[in-house]
């Protein structure tokens, strides 16, 4: 429960980034949660490693080295309309 409470708080797309294009769109838990059963999007953590130690992470989801600092090229999917979230505590 608290990791859906966690990645209902920050389910928001965070691709500031590297995204070009329309308005991300924010998604209910039951759309991350269905979507991600589905495999039919992808869930980057961009929590520190502390936060994850302490909290977990969703299952399936690629950590991200820093929630800045990666490489969008080789991090993300190659199909640039593939269907993603990022999420983050917020906290360091």
């Amino acid at each position: 429960m608290r990791r859906r409470a966690l990645l209902a708080a920050f389910a928001a797309l965070a691709l500031a980034s590297c995204h070009k294009g329309p308005k991300p769109k924010e998604l209910t838990v039951a759309e991350v949660a269905q979507g991600l059963k589905a495999g039919t999007l992808a869930a980057f953590d961009a929590n520190t490693d502390g936060f994850r130690q302490k909290n977990g992470v969703v299952p399936g989801a690629k950590l991200l080295a820093d929630y800045d600092g990666y490489d969008c090229a080789k991090t993300l999917p190659e199909d640039k309309a593939a269907a993603i979230v990022f999420y983050c505590s917020g906290r360091l």
